[in-house]
């Protein structure tokens, strides 16, 4: 918890998601690929380092938007 903020992990179910930022590494993606489709968010964000074009593919062939910046930085110059 953070405050009143529960932190999840692993795979929860959730539903209207906007946004999913990337922060794994491409070689350990593979697992979590039909779990971030199935989420239909509008766009994915690939931080340095997660650039994956497989992902980057399936995601655009479903109609979901590909970013790839940083996160911090896009925050930070409002550009997210």
């Amino acid at each position: 918890m953070i405050e009143d903020i529960e932190i999840e992990t692993g795979k929860p179910d959730v539903d209207d998601i906007h946004t999913v930022a990337l922060y794994i590494g491409k070689e350990r993606q593979a697992e979590y690929y039909n779990y971030l489709l199935d989420l239909h968010p509008s766009r994915i964000i690939f931080n340095p380092g997660t650039d994956n074009p497989e992902l980057m593919e399936m995601a655009k062939n479903q109609g979901i938007e590909v970013v790839t910046g940083c996160l911090l930085i896009m925050l930070h110059s409002g550009k997210f």
